[in-house]
């Protein structure tokens, strides 16, 4: 997938659906459902986030997204690392187990110098979600031209 920038491979399944949360520039889901009869908890899916250049580091923006997901799980587990991707100025990986749900989200929090800022977002309950599809995402990512 690439968002002006921006370049990964999503895990196997995810196709496009229509972004359902403002500030959002791509949205997919398992097998492109954006909702099941009957089914309360969403497929797995993949969300961008994009925002302008002026939008804070990735230190801050993690405590920001750190602190959204405390306000509304304060059950939630948190960890983040930094990581290298090719491009960026600065990244980090985010991962969020949710127990009250037995939920997991992926958050790969990425800064340029030059254009946008990016988080890709990946979730799902924890028996549909593909650890090695997330670990492909953060492998695969990647800014082009001006991100450094």
């Amino acid at each position: 997938m690439t968002v002006e920038t921006l370049s990964f491979v999503p895990p196997d399944g995810m196709a496009r659906i229509e972004p359902t949360q403002a500030g959002v520039v791509l949205e997919m889901s398992a097998g492109g459902a954006t909702e099941n009869p009957g089914q309360t908890v969403p497929p797995p899916g993949v969300q961008v986030f994009q925002g302008g250049r002026d939008l804070a580091n990735v230190s801050v923006r993690v405590g920001l997204i750190e602190g959204r997901i405390k306000a509304g799980s304060p059950d939630a587990q948190v960890t983040t690392r930094r990581v290298e991707i090719q491009g960026a100025a600065e990244a980090a990986v985010m991962e969020t187990i949710y127990p009250g749900v037995s939920a997991k989200q992926l958050d790969v929090v990425i800064g340029t110098a030059a254009g946008p800022q990016y988080d890709i977002r990946y979730g799902g309950l924890q028996s549909a979600y593909d650890q090695a599809g997330a670990e492909r995402i953060i492998s695969s990512a990647r800014i082009s031209g001006g991100g450094s």
